[in-house]
């Protein structure tokens, strides 16, 4: 392509944008010259005119929808108010569809952000080498020439090289400003996300008020009540439960629980703080990824013991609560194993109770029918919602999801502590 074409395609995307930075002149002014000239410049200017004006109005996007966000859940909290439970639930549903699309929108744009951000660095050092070599070549065939006593391509040669040292040095004076508007950007969606994942926690537990209070007044079958059980009170009941087991050796199971993490597992805050004040950009971005053990506090990861229940067992229960599974052996007697709701199985599952078991010490309960599953008052671990963060879409993920139909134990495990 020409570096006229260039030229106008560069027009074109300056005409067709409100963006008013002017950060990628110098480079437009001093790289024309070299034989790359022209994608150097229309790289810069795409960063400049569609990429970045393109996530700012993303970022003013989601803002709306915060603005529609909370104007709806004032309108939810009056119906709370005035006991309109039937008006209450529909409003809380249509709240819940608009937070996870400022959820998933807020995923998206830090996506975007950070590819964009990966681009513009790719773009500068490419950049950079292009004019380096450019600058190499133009000082060899001056040198060349000077030995010739060919004074005019030596000094022809001479300027050229000046010109590529000039657009050496704008490139990475163009790229810190455009790398520090996307930064910027990025944490505001980061910012977004958080917010709208502790906004869930808010919601759900509005929603469990009115269905609860749904539930008080007869509107509702109290089997299906979200209100938690009380401590001690057996949950589940009557419903048909058996025994699976994940995360021991060989399992197919996923990045998060081979790091033991589950999803009541809790970032410790303190961790991105630091980071963030030490500059380590990197870690911060682990942090916000959540895929390493090492960002959690270690009493919420997965321990031997821990429990996943299937989505219609975990009804009136709270992750981390300390609960009790009971079942029964092959020659009719029972057993209890004390454990902690960490995880919640997929959604098309039911039924299932799935032990953790990292050391395949429980192979033998396999499959075993569980009689009883009740809360605990043992101390339960406090969620902390407001740093809790998981990757996008990783459900499918979670403890349980792959069908494990074992032949029914032969014997009764000796490692899991008797009733």
């Amino acid at each position: 392509m020409t570096f006229k074409s260039a030229a106008l395609l560069c027009f074109a995307l300056l005409s067709s944008s409100s963006w008013g930075a002017e950060y990628c002149a110098p480079v437009a002014a001093s790289c024309s010259s070299l034989p790359t000239g022209s994608v150097i410049i229309m790289g810069c200017y795409k960063f400049e005119r569609s990429d970045i004006p393109g996530l700012e109005q993303d970022e003013l996007n989601i803002q709306s929808q915060w603005t529609k966000y909370r104007s709806e859940d004032q309108a939810l909290g009056q119906l709370v108010s005035a006991q309109r439970w039937e008006e209450a639930d529909k409003k809380a549903s249509s709240n819940s569809g608009l937070i996870n699309k400022i959820e998933s929108d807020s995923h998206v744009g830090k996506t975007k952000a950070d590819d964009v951000a990966s681009q513009i660095s790719q773009w500068s050092q490419s950049s950079q080498s292009e004019a380096s070599n450019y600058i190499s070549e133009e000082q060899q065939k001056a040198q060349a020439a000077a030995q010739r006593m060919d004074h005019t391509s030596a000094q022809r040669h001479s300027m050229n090289a000046q010109k590529g040292q000039a657009c050496l040095k704008a490139i990475p004076e163009a790229e810190r400003p455009l790398a520090q508007e996307v930064k910027t950007l990025s944490d505001k969606f980061q910012e977004h996300l958080e917010s709208a994942r502790t906004e869930k926690q808010n919601l759900a537990s509005k929603i469990n008020t009115i269905k609860s209070a749904k539930g008080e007044e007869g509107k509702e079958n109290s089997s299906s009540s979200s209100k938690p059980a009380p401590e001690g009170e057996e949950v589940a009941k009557g419903k048909k439960k058996k025994i699976t087991r994940f995360g021991y050796e060989g399992d197919k199971g996923d990045e998060y629980t081979d790091e033991g993490i589950a999803e009541g597992s809790q970032k410790d805050p303190e961790i991105r703080r630091a980071a963030k004040a030490a500059g380590d950009e990197a870690r911060v971005a682990a942090y916000d990824a959540g895929k390493k053990a090492e960002f959690y506090k270690p009493d919420t990861l997965l321990r031997e013991g821990d429990i996943a229940l299937s989505p219609d067992l975990a009804k009136g229960m709270d992750l981390m609560q300390p609960i009790d599974v009971t079942y029964t052996n092959p020659d009719g007697t029972t057993q209890t194993i004390q454990g902690r709701f960490s995880d919640t199985t997929a959604d098309n599952l039911s039924g299932r109770v799935d032990l953790y078991d990292p050391n395949n010490k429980f192979k033998s309960i396999d499959g075993a029918t569980v009689t009883k599953i009740t809360k605990s008052t043992r101390n339960a671990v406090q969620p902390d919602a407001a740093f809790r963060s998981f990757q996008e879409g990783w459900r499918g993920g979670f403890a349980g999801d792959y069908e494990r139909d074992a032949a029914k134990p032969t014997a009764a495990p000796s490692t899991s502590p008797s009733e």
